[in-house]
């Protein structure tokens, strides 16, 4: 095993031209079950020690949204070994129907942080197991889409929704402590939600994800901002650059590799999101019938044709400060998905490949 981390920290470490290195991915499992089989947006994720869990996430198995279809939000847990091809439907459920929640591995459970609901924002902590659901402490108010991470016991919680704006704050709950409440530290810089979250071991990084406006169009973040764990201050790392153009890359799948690396796959550059947004706003502010019907028709055709999300790898240097030169997934982009590094391997669980179209695959990549 050494010489293998060995030959992979060279590797990274030597490469002239700052190329990411070649990811060999396989799909060796999807989900079945109806309406699983559909694929879901938002689902959590932990390793365990003999497998995952997986839970949660929300589709649309009657019809898509601009067809009039009802999101459904899952309250199933399932876990997978990792080798068969499909994962298998756990006796216990969530309290409710959950998506896009932040999530963490923790002392062999999945722990889920608020998320969206049938009712809307959520501010339930939940940390599941493969035969029980336990209740944490809430959080101080329902948040859809934060950014999480667990450090040395410590669960961080960055950003996220409310129903009505994004938001900057930036808290942390020790998980070993008895009665511990969620403690509020210096804001992040900007607000953000569907941000990608790494650890390094003495900084915590946020990048990208998008900010709610009042007038409909989101904002789109191109920042990585870094915390110093120990200072507890945030600084502006650099700009989300791929092949040298600085871009947003939002609701990635991502990774920490080697303590050094953050690592994108895949994710929404935004250029076709602003435009949608931008539709609904007229038609919400549309004078007459005919010109919400027109707008509407318009709005619908840009969905229907979504060419899909950015398929693009690419990773940024902690040590160097530079970006490595990204590579194309050999398979359609998923956004707002699970992702999840075991040190060998990167997995990533279902996800959104159009709008309101998911994938009910499972990928698995490794570094040769």
């Amino acid at each position: 095993m050494w010489w293998r981390l060995l030959t992979l920290t060279l590797f990274f470490s030597t490469m002239n031209a700052q190329q990411m290195p070649r990811i060999e991915w396989s799909n060796p499992a999807e989900f079945a079950d109806f309406p699983e089989k559909l694929g879901l947006a938002g689902m959590m994720v932990a390793k365990v020690s003999d497998g995952f869990i997986i839970a949660g996430g929300a589709n649309f198995p009657e019809a898509l949204p601009w067809e009039g279809g009802k999101k459904y939000f899952s309250d199933k847990i399932f876990f997978w070994d990792g080798t068969s091809t499909r994962p298998e439907v756990l006796p216990l459920k969530l309290p409710q129907g959950i998506a896009y929640a932040g999530y963490a591995s923790f002392n062999n459970r999945l722990i889920i942080f608020g998320g969206e609901t049938s009712d809307g924002a959520s501010y339930k902590v939940y940390a599941l197991s493969k035969t029980e659901v336990q209740e944490l402490a809430d959080l101080p108010t329902g948040v859809i889409a934060p950014a999480t991470v667990i450090i040395d016991g410590n669960a961080y919680l960055v950003g996220g929704d409310t129903t009505t704006k994004t938001l900057s704050q930036c808290i942390r709950i020790n998980l070993n402590a008895q009665s511990a409440k969620w403690e509020s530290l210096p804001d992040l810089p900007t607000s953000t939600a569907n941000a990608a979250i790494f650890n390094t071991g003495n900084k915590m990084f946020v990048a990208s994800g998008r900010s709610k406006n009042p007038n409909g169009i989101s904002t789109l973040n191109t920042e990585i901002f870094a915390f110093d764990l120990k200072t507890k201050n945030w600084s502006k790392e650099t700009l989300v650059t791929v092949d040298g153009e600085v871009s947003p890359f939002v609701a990635s799948a991502f990774f920490t590799y080697q303590n050094r690396y953050l690592v994108f796959a895949g994710g929404d550059d935004g250029k076709t999101f602003n435009k949608i947004e931008t539709f609904l706003s007229k038609i919400a502010t549309a004078t007459s019938e005919q010109e919400k019907q027109t707008l509407t028709t318009e709005k619908n055709y840009l969905v229907k044709h979504h060419q899909g999300f950015n398929n693009k790898s690419f990773a940024y240097d902690t040590a160097t400060g530079k970006w490595l030169n990204s590579i194309n997934l050999p398979f359609t982009a998923n956004v707002t998905t699970a992702s999840f590094f075991d040190g060998e391997r990167f997995y990533i669980f279902s996800g959104e490949i159009r709008p309101g179209v998911r994938s009910p695959k499972i990928w698995v990549g490794k570094i040769r």
